[in-house]
């Protein structure tokens, strides 16, 4: 069994983040609209927690073994939200795993 590699620091997430909403790509995955669809939230929201983060926790993911991110804040109605995000292999976009 392989060792795991460290999870990418909170600072590199969020340039990655910044510049995945300024340049793009964001790709939402189709179970993440699933999730928006049963949890009533939009892109709109999920763009506002992506900007006004709250915090950010690193979370394994044992189906892709690559660090997902949690990203924690608040929906445009003032409710708490956390997207979950995977850097693209490039690192220059997101790919928006889930929404809880």
């Amino acid at each position: 069994m392989a060792t795991r590699p460290k999870p990418l620091s909170d600072e590199v997430i969020c340039k990655i983040i910044s510049n995945a909403l300024d340049r793009g790509p964001v790709l939402p995955s189709n179970h993440f609209r699933q999730r928006m669809r049963q949890r009533n939230f939009n892109m709109q929201d999920t763009i506002a927690v992506l900007e006004k983060r709250s915090g950010i926790k690193a979370v394994w993911n044992d189906t892709t073994d690559t660090w997902n991110y949690d990203v924690r804040g608040h929906d445009l109605d003032g409710n708490e939200l956390t997207i979950r995000i995977a850097p693209t292999d490039d690192d220059t976009g997101i790919v928006l795993v889930t929404g809880f």
